[in-house]
């Protein structure tokens, strides 16, 4: 098998793939500790099934779940256990705004020239594009070039929009959110009672601490990205520029009511002045002065105090 490296694995040059020696040694480091390898989810095993059933009918591959639920490390599981079977196996992760689909889709075209038929994409949510354009990939580079591409991403609900649009009947879902207990028993040895902690969630942090990053932070990124890129606009996503006034009101209340609503409400202060939010407030007090029925639910002092601030 060639082992040739295509690329050191450089944040700076993430247009590239990694290949061989730097894909290997980038396994090694994210795969395990000093007290050893980690064990497989359960979800790893039906993904490189996946990835070596021989059927070229247009699907790919999503790995899909919050930060911090073993997205990366299965995916990279999954890429070793290929890769030991002789299969030539190619990884990138991605930057925001530091690349498109076209990059990617070049790139993989030279790859599978050189003999390359399995791709790991990580953070594919990140590229320029991908909303409107990931379709090619299934429809295309899977069916032509006889590949299989599997793809992941921070950015859940950009990932959850995707299967409902561009691609619709063009996927193959792989969960790592929810663990029963047989499977957290086996994973971390620990016992019932720290798995109903933990909610049924896979995760290794504290849950408040996981909601604050995985969630609330999650879904922040993903408004900020929404206004940056054009090609994230849809039905959902336009109605955070304003539209609906109404929607994105009622989406704030519930989120000011989680556990982290101080983060958030810091957030929204500090980046009022850059993201539209002063516009949003006109419109919805505008609403309120004209009589519309707006409906809310829930409002609490902690919602006006931040409008007031703001």
């Amino acid at each position: 098998m060639n082992t040739k490296n295509h690329e050191t694995y450089d944040e700076n040059k993430i247009r590239n793939f990694i290949t061989g020696e730097a894909l290997a040694a980038n396994i090694g480091s994210l795969t395990g500790d000093a007290s050893g390898k980690y064990k497989r989810r359960d979800f790893v095993a039906p993904l490189i099934e996946f990835c070596t059933d021989n059927c070229y009918n247009g699907k790919i591959g999503i790995v899909y779940g919050l930060r911090s639920t073993g997205k990366t490390v299965g995916m990279l599981q999954a890429a070793e256990e290929l890769t030991a079977r002789g299969h030539k196996v190619a990884y990138a992760r991605f930057n925001y705004e530091e690349s498109g689909m076209r990059d990617a889709n070049a790139a993989i075209k030279r790859l599978t020239g050189e003999g390359f038929t399995h791709f790991f994409i990580d953070e594919a949510t990140y590229l320029g594009g991908f909303l409107n354009l990931s379709a090619e990939w299934a429809d295309s580079l899977v069916p032509q070039y006889r590949i299989k591409i599997v793809i992941s991403g921070t950015d859940s609900f950009l990932l959850w929009l995707a299967k409902g649009t561009s691609l619709f009947h063009r996927y193959r879902q792989f969960s790592t959110n929810w663990n029963g207990f047989a499977e957290y028993r086996r994973i971390t040895g620990n016992g019932y009672d720290e798995y109903k902690t933990a909610g049924g969630i896979f995760t290794s942090e504290p849950m408040p601490e996981f909601i604050r990053f995985a969630l609330v932070e999650n879904l922040i990124r993903s408004i900020e990205h929404y206004f940056d890129d054009a090609n994230r606009t849809n039905e959902y996503t336009s109605r955070l520029y304003g539209i609906d006034a109404a929607v994105i009101y009622k989406a704030i209340i519930s989120i000011l009511k989680c556990a982290v609503e101080p983060d958030l409400k810091r957030h929204f202060i500090r980046n009022a002045n850059n993201k539209n939010i002063m516009d949003l407030i006109a419109r919805i007090k505008s609403c309120f002065e004209k009589g519309k029925n707006i409906y809310f639910y829930g409002l609490t002092n902690t919602l006006w105090r931040c409008i007031i601030m703001i």
